[in-house]
């Protein structure tokens, strides 16, 4: 009965310890130029 809190537990760390160690990508999307002619298109007027 005592293995199933301490196979919990170490579930609980991996998860914990993998979730910390990816590098978080913090730059935007490159959009590309507009052409002549395009334009940007917005929903519901640009609110969302």
């Amino acid at each position: 009965m005592k293995r199933i809190p301490v196979f919990i537990l170490s579930l609980f760390l991996l998860a914990c310890g993998q979730s910390q160690s990816q590098t978080k990508d913090r730059n935007p999307a490159q959009v590309p130029k507009l052409q002549p002619g395009e334009a940007v298109a917005t929903f519901a007027g640009g609110c969302f």
